[in-house]
């Protein structure tokens, strides 16, 4: 992952693993070129191996002051900040990648960011996976005139009256989105609101889908009174 400043109008985060992808399938297409004599076939195989090199390299998100670009393999696609519902890590192949969700409830997935292996060994660490999710909510706050503090403590006070109208979803997104997690202050909210007969907590916690181990344990931790789905 590289987070990478062009004369401080856009940030651009590149597949982390694409010198591996280069250096893999460069030698396998040399070796296949040599071997076969540069036969036909051993150029039909190079050429496939090339292009997904450049496919490789071609891969990013780019983020500036009118909104998030996402390059996977083939087109481009352009979301503007004011269809950005929010970003996230979602599991995909296998793999966990960058997820834009839109407000149309519409979802694009960014596979230039991605952990990938080991503790991030093909793709991007956690700490790097953070930074880069960090870098494009302040940029989305800032095309919307606010900060990430305005955005993040609008997202809880729009979650928490959802939630008093039945509606869970916005709830269980904001504990289910990596690195925008606010089950402390979510849940002591919550809580006050049920003591007023205005939230059903039950409902609350048998709503949508699990939420996430390390979001339980956060909350065990800070609310041992609060049990255990």
């Amino acid at each position: 992952m590289g987070s990478i400043p062009t004369f401080g109008i856009t940030v651009v985060i590149r597949l982390r693993s694409r010198w591996l992808v280069l250096i893999v399938l460069g030698a396998i297409a040399t070796a296949s070129l040599v071997r076969e004599h540069f036969s036909a076939g051993s150029f039909v195989l190079a050429g496939v191996l090339i292009a997904l090199i450049l496919l490789a390299f071609r891969m990013r998100i780019e983020a500036d002051d009118s909104g998030v670009t996402i390059v996977n393999f083939f087109l481009p696609v352009f979301i503007p900040w004011r269809e950005v519902d929010g970003f996230r890590m979602a599991w995909s192949v296998q793999t966990r990648c960058l997820e834009v969700r839109r407000r149309s409830s519409r979802r694009v997935r960014g596979w230039a960011l991605n952990n990938m292996g080991v503790g991030g060994l093909l793709g991007s660490s956690e700490g790097q996976i953070q930074a880069a999710i960090d870098e494009l909510r302040r940029w989305q706050a800032q095309a919307n005139g606010e900060t990430v503090e305005t955005v993040d403590a609008r997202a809880v006070d729009e979650a928490l009256r959802a939630a008093e109208n039945g509606d869970y979803a916005p709830f269980r997104n904001l504990l289910g989105d990596d690195f925008r997690v606010f089950p402390d202050e979510l849940w002591e909210r919550a809580s006050e609101l049920a003591a007023r007969g205005r939230i059903d907590m039950e409902a609350l916690r048998a709503s949508g889908p699990k939420i996430p181990r390390s979001v339980t344990r956060y909350i065990a931790e800070k609310h041992p009174d609060i049990p255990d789905e």
